[in-house]
């Protein structure tokens, strides 16, 4: 028979997994305007980082969504996440195609609300349970 101690540490997993993935994934995403700005500013080798960087943030966001899933399912937590990071996930894309076809009126104020849900997520995943 399992001891109280080991149940909860079986549980507590997925909630590290998404703290984990959540504050990878805010640093990734802050990153983006600093290496846009950079390239403004004449550093023009910050934009293939910035462009390279989107691809790690989509691979980020989708691993967050993961960890939501399992921190719902296994670890019970809120549901909220999973919608929070699906939706993410989906502004991440269309932030990409925006980048991509130079569609700066999209791409900055998107830009904008993915670094805001971005950050909701860490700051929430820290909180106490």
């Amino acid at each position: 028979m399992a001891s109280v101690a080991e149940n909860t540490t079986v549980g507590c997993w997925p909630l590290w997994f998404y703290r984990g993935s959540s504050t990878v994934l805010v640093i990734l995403v802050v990153a983006q305007p600093v290496l846009a700005g950079q390239f403004l500013s004449g550093v023009y080798g910050a934009l293939l980082l910035h462009s390279t960087n989107a691809n790690v943030v989509a691979g980020a966001v989708f691993s967050t969504f993961l960890a939501a899933i399992a921190y719902r399912i296994v670890g019970r937590g809120p549901g909220w996440p999973i919608a929070a990071t699906a939706a993410e996930f989906g502004a991440v894309t269309l932030q990409v195609a925006a980048g991509h076809l130079r569609w700066m009126v999209l791409h900055i104020p998107l830009g904008v609300g993915i670094v805001a849900l971005s950050s909701l997520l860490a700051v929430t995943s820290w909180r106490k349970r």
